[in-house]
């Protein structure tokens, strides 16, 4: 007989549910982590230990981040080319193989962008 009564199952409850809390990052950090959109918090206002899964994951983030920006100042300049290139004619002083030239170069880096 055994001073000590064991339940492994409740301390299996016990353990599943701690690990399940630590998992939830509002337990931890509450809701101010969070924008608007559900995302962490750039790391300039609210930062994080670079090297935890919460920090790289934040990391992350703002590089895709700045991907969407550069992406949409590509495309933007890019449009803007593209009409410049159309309003071109012969008697600016390019000629009209220049121009064409242009224009298939357009094209081309419109399916590039389009790729990213």
């Amino acid at each position: 007989m055994s001073i000590f009564e064991f339940h492994y199952y409740e301390l299996d409850n016990a353990i599943d549910e701690r690990i399940e809390k630590s998992n939830n990052i509002r337990d931890e950090w509450g809701t101010k982590i969070f924008d608007s959109e559900g995302r962490l918090r750039n790391s300039e206002d609210f930062p994080l230990e670079p090297h935890t899964l919460l920090g790289i994951i934040q990391y992350q983030q703002e590089q895709i981040t700045d991907l969407e920006h550069n992406f949409n100042v590509a495309w933007k300049d890019l449009t803007h080319y593209k009409d410049e290139c159309r309003g071109l004619t012969a008697s600016d002083g390019v000629n009209s193989n220049a121009i064409e030239m242009l224009l298939e170069r357009v094209k081309v880096l419109e399916k590039e962008v389009e790729k990213l």
